[in-house]
C-alpha cells in the first residue's frame, strides 16, 4: 500500500488532495478510493520481483551436446546432456546408461 505523506502536521494522500490528522484515516481513504492504483502498483511490484528472480540457465546452452560432468564427490561422467528440467539434468552415457542428476550436485560442466 502507498504510504501517506505528512505535510504541515497533516497526513496527505499521495494520489489526491485528501488530508487528515490521522494516518489511519488516510490509509483507509487510500484503500477505499484508490483501489485500481493500488492493484496496478502491486502488479508492477510482482513483475519487478519476478524479473529479479529470473536466472540465466547456462546449462541450456549445452543441451544435446557431449559434456564431461564433475560432481561434488569427485565422480566424473561423460555423455550427451539433456537439460530441459529446471533442477535436474539427464546424461546419456556412451554405454547407454541414463543418469538423472540434480544440478546442485554438479561442480563443473566441461564441453567436449
Amino acid at each position: 500500500m502507498s504510504i501517506p505523506v505528512k505535510e504541515a502536521g497533516l497526513w496527505k494522500c499521495p494520489y489526491c488532495d485528501f488530508k487528515a490528522y490521522s494516518k489511519a484515516v488516510v490509509e483507509h481513504h487510500i484503500l477505499e478510493q484508490h483501489k485500481e492504483k493500488l492493484k496496478e502498483r502491486k502488479r508492477k511490484e510482482r513483475k519487478r520481483k519476478r524479473e529479479e528472480r529470473e536466472e540465466v540457465d547456462y546449462v541450456m546452452d549445452l543441451d544435446h551436446k557431449r559434456v564431461k560432468i564433475i560432481l561434488h564427490d569427485g565422480r566424473e561422467f561423460t555423455g550427451k546432456l539433456h537439460s530441459k528440467a529446471r533442477y535436474n539434468i539427464k546424461l546419456e552415457t556412451d554405454d547407454g546408461k541414463l543418469y538423472v542428476i540434480n544440478k546442485a550436485y554438479v561442480v563443473m560442466y566441461i564441453p567436449e
